[in-house]
C-alpha cells in the first residue's frame, strides 16, 4: 500500500513540474517572438494567431451576421436553424487555417 501512494505522489509531483517546466518555455519562446518582431518591425494581424474554431465562433455570435440570418430566413421562408447550418458551413469553407502555431491540415 505504501509503494502505491509513493508511485501517485511520483506521478503527481512529475506532472506539476512538467506543467510548470512547460509554461516556463512556451512563455520565453512567445516572449523571444514578440522580440523578433517588434526588432524587426514585422506586423502580424492578430487573426492570423487564432485557432480556426475561435474565429468561427466569433463570426457566429457577431450581430450583424445574426440579423442576415433572420432577415434570410424569414425571407426564404425556411427555417433560421436550416440557414445557421447553411452559414456554419460557408463559414467552414472561407476561413482559412491562420494559426501560425499549429500548422495542422485534415
Amino acid at each position: 500500500m505504501r509503494y502505491v501512494v509513493y508511485g501517485i505522489m511520483a506521478v503527481a509531483c512529475y506532472e506539476i513540474l512538467r506543467a510548470l517546466f512547460l509554461s516556463k518555455i512556451r512563455n520565453m519562446l512567445y516572449r523571444s517572438v514578440r522580440d523578433y518582431l517588434e526588432k524587426n518591425q514585422i506586423r502580424l494581424d492578430t487573426f492570423k494567431l487564432m485557432h480556426k474554431i475561435v474565429v468561427k465562433q466569433d463570426l457566429l455570435n457577431d450581430s450583424d451576421i445574426h440579423q442576415a440570418i433572420i432577415r434570410y430566413a424569414r425571407q426564404r421562408d425556411v427555417k433560421i436553424q436550416d440557414v445557421q447550418y447553411q452559414v456554419e458551413e460557408y463559414i467552414e469553407e472561407i476561413v482559412p487555417f491562420f494559426n501560425s502555431r499549429m500548422q495542422s491540415r485534415p
